[in-house]
C-alpha cells in the first residue's frame, strides 16, 4: 500500500496529541530529546493525520514546549516539521502509534562498532552525555560486547537466518510504483518508506 504523504511546517498550536499514546516519556526522557534539539536542531518530523492529530512525535512535541518556556523562551519555535499521513483508517493510525514506537524498540546495538564511534567522538571531547546513554564507560571500556546482549543460540539463528536489505531511492511515485512491483515479481520482500 503507497499513500501520498504530504511533508509541511504546523503551528504548534493546531497539533492535537492523542490522549490515549501509551507510550510514555518520563521528565528525564523529555530533557534528553530536549538537549538534542538545542545541539542539532528539529531533526525528525511529526506524524500527523490531515486533522493534525498526531500520530507520532509526542516527546518531542513536549520538548519543544518545554524548550519554549525556558531556553528558547525569547524566540519561541511556533511551528515544526511534520509528514501527513493521509487515507488511513482509524483504526490503522492506533496501530501505527503503537508500532511507531514498538519497532523502534526491536532494534539492537553492534557494540564493537558502537564503542568505535563512541571513543573518537570522545578524542575530539564531544559531549558524550548528549547521546543519552547512561553506561557510556562500560560501551568505551568494551565491557558490554555484543555475545552479552544474546545467547548464543539467538547468535547461531541470526546467523543463519540473515538478511539483507536493499535502499532504492526513486525521483517520483510512478517510478517508486514500478521499482516495487519489479522486485516484488522477482520474489523479494518489499517494503516502501516514505522521507
Amino acid at each position: 500500500m503507497i499513500n501520498k504523504h504530504e511533508f509541511k511546517k504546523i503551528s504548534i498550536s493546531e497539533i492535537k496529541p492523542y490522549d490515549r499514546n501509551a507510550r510514555t516519556h518520563s521528565t528525564e526522557q523529555v530533557k534528553q530529546i530536549m538537549d538534542a534539539i538545542k545541539e542539532w536542531g528539529f531533526t525528525n518530523p511529526l506524524l500527523i493525520d490531515e486533522q493534525g492529530n498526531l500520530i507520532a512525535g509526542h516527546g518531542r512535541l513536549e520538548a519543544v514546549k518545554q524548550l519554549n518556556k525556558v531556553d528558547f523562551k525569547d524566540e519561541p519555535i511556533l511551528e515544526l516539521p511534520a509528514i501527513v499521513v493521509k487515507g488511513l483508517s482509524d483504526s490503522q493510525k492506533k496501530a501505527l502509534i503503537i508500532a511507531d514506537n514498538q519497532i523502534a524498540l526491536n532494534a539492537g546495538w553492534d557494540y564493537e562498532v558502537l564503542a568505535l564511534e563512541l571513543k573518537e567522538l570522545e578524542s575530539v571531547n564531544y559531549d558524550l552525555d548528549l547521546l543519552a546513554f547512561d553506561n557510556v564507560d562500560e560501551l568505551l571500556s568494551g565491557v558490554i560486547s555484543n555475545s552479552d546482549s544474546e545467547s548464543e543460540n539467538e547468535l547461531k539463528e541470526v546467523e543463519i537466518n540473515r538478511k539483507y536489505e536493499l535502499l532504492i531511492k526513486c525521483k517520483n511515485e510512478s517510478e517508486l510504483e514500478q521499482a516495487y512491483n519489479e522486485n516484488v515479481e522477482k520474489g523479494y520482500e518489499c517494503k516502501v518508506l516514505t522521507f
